[in-house]
């Protein structure tokens, strides 16, 4: 009982049935201490017990006020030789698997399962979740252990989540635009809802199941952070509950990898040297302008020039493109994320009502500055389109979740195209395709009537 204490874990001498030491083999270890063995009447006693001791692996008989020696106290399964073998083969095909102990929790229904991006032929591992959380008096204290196991499985693994599961809560209103906690039910049920969907919320996850049961209620969630399509199943396995009707659902957008980013050279202009610029491209002699008749072959050399300045009086600079945030957002809003962000923590951490005030304060600052930033974005691109047309495909790009470059897939007439070098020659095509082919020839007595002298 005393380890049990140290540990912190509430027993009763009633949930012991009985306790006894367990006889030396040989006079040899007589003289050491003797192991105890324990049988408690339910499983969930010995459960508890034996993970509250995994975490204080440290214990000694001084800890526990037995006697002055420092010997160490260890607790384990006590289990026969055969038992033994088949423990050990599981912790191998576990550590094998990667198994993750620290995401189950024995009174909380839920299996977590990770599919490695390599199986996908993706750039992000999926984790898949499939919950259920009866509709009981433990519901309450169910939800807050699926947010804690929810929370250690977000801080400890990168990748996608798609979580399934029947969280029996028609309290919340999914149909509407935001989800929206009803006064139905008991007051701590709502309370765990409310803490539910500012959870997902704070993740980034979205719920996508609107297909109400026979009862008008949604019982089973669809959250995730991929788009997802949730769509009524015409063909479902076993026969249908009135209450949860069967799913199809369909994730298709994250099997498509991005092409990996490569980093490039790019030209600093701001920091050009534009005086020798200018002086060498007046001493250039651009009489082949004149001499050539064919266009093509004038604005080939004419870049040639034209890049030969560039690379001699522009300095160059490695880049590899990466942003920890979209292009829209303002230096505000990312401050106001990081402090959003630290209040939510301070809150799961302290419960103090004050900091959960200022996280959702917080989190509604956040809303209207990112709606804010990003119309102001869109305007300005629309604005500035003709002049900058970076700016429109820097929208486009940011726009692609995940990665700003182009996928590794494409189609184009009908075919699918994978190599980077072909992607670029699709499109290629579809542009020479669309516009009207310049002419071959030109009249250089026209360039004459503007004025411009081509021998100099």
């Amino acid at each position: 009982m005393k380890v049990t204490e140290h540990i912190g874990v509430a027993l009763e001498p009633l949930d012991i049935e009985f306790a006894h030491r367990v006889q030396p083999r040989s006079t040899v270890n007589a003289s050491h201490a003797r192991p105890i063995v324990v049988r408690f009447r339910q499983r969930i006693s010995k459960d508890r017990v034996v993970a509250a001791a995994r975490k204080h692996r440290n214990m000694t008989a001084r800890d526990m006020g037995i006697g002055g020696e420092s010997n160490k106290i260890f607790v384990n399964e006590h289990l026969t030789k055969e038992n033994k073998i088949l423990l050990g083969l599981c912790k191998r095909q576990a550590k094998e698997a990667n198994y993750r102990s620290e995401w189950e929790r024995d009174d909380l229904e839920s299996l977590w399962v990770t599919v490695p991006a390599r199986c996908l032929g993706s750039s992000r591992d999926l984790h898949i979740a499939i919950v259920y959380i009866p509709p009981n008096s433990l519901l309450s204290p169910r939800i807050q252990i699926f947010l804690e196991v929810l929370s250690v499985v977000c801080s400890s693994s990168c990748g996608s989540f798609i979580i399934l599961g029947d969280f029996n809560l028609p309290c919340i209103s999914w149909v509407s635009g935001e989800p929206k906690v009803l006064r139905k039910g008991l007051v701590e049920v709502q309370n765990s809802a409310s803490d539910l969907i500012a959870q997902f919320s704070f993740l980034d996850l979205l719920q996508y199941n609107m297909i109400p049961n026979k009862f008008n209620n949604i019982l089973d969630l669809v959250v995730s952070d991929l788009s997802l399509t949730v769509c009524k199943s015409t063909s479902s396995l076993v026969k249908e509950d009135p209450a949860h009707p069967s799913l199809r659902i369909i994730a298709s957008d994250f099997l498509i990898p991005p092409l990996r980013p490569r980093a490039r050279n790019v030209y600093q202009f701001k920091r050009g040297d534009y005086s020798n610029i200018h002086d060498s491209l007046i001493k250039h002699d651009w009489s082949f302008i004149k001499d050539e008749v064919d266009i093509e072959q004038v604005v080939c050399l004419f870049y040639e020039v034209l890049y030969e300045v560039i690379n001699k009086f522009v300095p160059l600079v490695r880049c590899h493109g990466s942003y920890s945030y979209p292009i829209w957002y303002s230096r505000a809003l990312i401050k106001v994320i990081k402090e959003k962000s630290k209040k939510h923590q301070d809150w799961k951490k302290y419960n103090n009502p004050v900091d959960y005030a200022d996280f959702a304060e917080l989190r509604v600052k956040q809303k209207v500055l990112q709606t804010e930033c990003y119309q102001a974005y869109v305007n300005y691109s629309q604005e500035k389109i003709k002049s900058h047309p970076k700016y429109f495909w820097s929208y486009v790009k940011s726009r692609r979740k995940g990665s700003s470059c182009y996928p590794q897939q494409m189609t184009f007439v009908d075919k699918v195209i994978n190599e980077q070098v072909d992607i670029c020659s699709a499109f290629n095509e579809f542009f020479m395709g669309n516009f009207n082919k310049p002419a071959d020839q030109y009249n250089t007595e026209q360039v004459e009537e503007l004025g411009l002298d081509i021998e100099q």
